[in-house]
């Protein structure tokens, strides 16, 4: 039996302080380069470039295929290293797969002029082949699971680092909007390809395992791949819903709220990616895994309290300094939209978490498509009422559906029934 200490929510926050430094970074990102990409490529490229990049994430949802929570629940059931080398080729081998599948259709969707986008040029394709496939080697699982949170952290931030040095030095212009494409994926490469060899130099060399055991791979998680895929598509249409209908500046404008409102909401969820391995170990014992669970939410709902407080008092100047003169009201509208949807979103992860594991995956599915429902109901009627917060307004209303089942879930009567 492990002792108190490693079963109590110290050993998780020690996991969480080592991967803020990678979300430290990540939220700085676009505060060093935002205002930069804004002044120099203007509202409407910037637009254009997230559009890019929100193909970019559907495609890696494909290549990630819930592994990020699967992959942790093998490696803890792994009786030796030579089963934890197995897990480790096979989930390899198929995000291996599973990227040329995505390449083949992001390479369709940008050929056959879906993406709302003035221009595809073959440059901007070839930068978005090379990102996806990348991400095949993407461990940031294995080290997740072997409670390693240093190697992705530090890996990431390198990338950060990277991108905001090439953003600040060689992005001058409109003539440069591919070059800042680049680097806004760099964080996203460094990571992959860092993690990749730190993974490999700890469960050795990978080698390509049977077609029936990448078969059993792919099933066993496309429960999971399936709720986070629709997750994203709410989570992350909004880009591509404000660029259509009100056109790639609004879009711009979107696109960096939504970056600094995700990265802030990304490094308080990483509370629950450093508990969700202890939680896995403790789904058996009811009373030890609510105790951590709500410990965690508590922790999560008291830091949107603090960048809630932050905001209203710096929020004015951020603004002017972040948006330019020009967009700072409605990036500030934004914002604030977006601080309100973070108060209701560590609800999600939080319910997720317990679904899988206890065994009903396939209710986060069912619960994801109704998020789905709602939120594009709601949001696309929002943007034609408020432009483009209106899409952050059917998020969170969307996130209300996620509150009423966590009480249902976690009342003291299901508790204790548990």
């Amino acid at each position: 039996m492990p002792a108190r200490s490693d079963r109590g929510i110290l050993p998780t926050l020690r996991g969480f302080a080592a991967l803020s430094g990678q979300y430290l970074f990540a939220a700085l990102l676009p505060l060093a380069v935002m205002p930069r990409l804004l002044q120099r490529l203007g509202a409407g490229e910037v637009g254009s470039i997230a559009v890019w990049q929100s193909l970019i994430l559907y495609a890696g949802m494909v290549v990630q295929y819930g592994f990020n929570l699967t992959g942790p629940v093998l490696l803890a059931g792994a009786a030796d290293a030579a089963q934890r080398r197995a897990t480790f080729s096979g989930v390899l081998a198929a995000r291996a797969l599973l990227a040329l599948l995505a390449m083949a259709a992001a390479a369709l969707v940008a050929a056959t002029g879906l993406l709302p986008v003035d221009a595809v040029t073959p440059l901007r394709t070839g930068i978005a082949m090379g990102a996806i496939a990348l991400m095949a080697l993407n461990a940031t699982w294995y080290h997740q699971g072997m409670h390693r949170f240093w190697a992705p952290s530090l890996c990431f931030s390198l990338g950060v680092v990277a991108a905001a040095a090439l953003v600040l030095a060689a992005v001058d212009g409109p003539g440069d909007r591919d070059l800042a494409l680049l680097a806004l994926l760099l964080p996203q490469g460094v990571g992959a390809i860092g993690t990749f060899v730190l993974a490999a130099n700890a469960a050795g060399r990978p080698q390509w395992p049977p077609a029936a055991a990448i078969a059993s791979l792919l099933r066993r998680g496309l429960p999971v791949f399936a709720s986070q895929f629709v997750a994203a598509l709410y989570n992350s249409a909004g880009v591509l819903v404000v660029a259509a209908l009100c056109g790639s500046g609004q879009a711009g404008i979107y696109s960096a709220a939504e970056r600094l409102a995700y990265a802030a909401q990304a490094g308080l969820a990483l509370l629950f990616t450093a508990g969700y391995p202890r939680l896995a170990a403790m789904a058996s014992g009811a009373r030890p895994y609510f105790r951590l669970a709500l410990s965690l939410l508590a922790l999560y709902c008291a830091g949107v309290a603090v960048l809630a407080a932050a905001w209203l008092l710096v929020g004015p100047r951020l603004a002017a300094a972040y948006f330019g003169a020009a967009y700072a009201r409605s990036g500030s509208q934004l914002l604030w939209a977006f601080l309100g949807w973070m108060a209701l979103a560590g609800f999600a992860p939080s319910l997720t978490g317990r679904l899988v594991h206890t065994g009903r995956a396939h209710r986060v599915f069912a619960l994801t498509l109704a998020l789905l429902a709602v939120s594009f109901a709601a949001g696309w009627l929002n943007v034609r009422a408020f432009g483009a917060r209106g899409w952050v307004y059917g998020l969170l209303e969307a996130q209300l559906l996620t509150v009423a089942c966590w009480i249902l879930e976690f009342l003291p009567r299901r508790r204790n029934a548990a």
